[in-house]
């Protein structure tokens, strides 16, 4: 009996193993393609050249913040907060990053 339940126990820490394992390498394989979602969520109140409510001398910090969390605008609409949409630190930098190179 307690052969069969440590084997079960092992069994069981493997596939927690496999599929720890296996996350990383999805999120790898589904990159973020930030023009594409610069165009699908951020070119109507930006513009299609990032020439419209962007500083892009904005310290990174304070614009990855509004990137997540979003801005109250003086006037609507306000930005959005992308965090809750699956944008992270990283997906944010990577999407000021393209909005500078559209600038030039």
């Amino acid at each position: 009996m307690r052969l069969r339940i440590a084997i079960s126990m092992l069994m069981l820490l493997a596939l927690t193993a496999f599929i720890s394992a296996q996350s990383p390498s999805t999120q790898k394989s589904q990159a973020f393609d930030s023009m594409a979602f610069y165009k699908n969520n951020c070119v109507g109140c930006h513009g299609s050249k990032a020439q419209k409510n962007f500083n892009p001398d904005l310290p990174e910090g304070q614009m990855v913040d509004s990137i997540l969390n979003g801005v109250p605008m003086e006037t609507p609409p306000d930005m959005p907060a992308f965090a809750e949409k699956g944008i992270n630190e990283e997906r944010a930098k990577a999407l000021i990053a393209y909005m500078k190179s559209i600038r030039q």
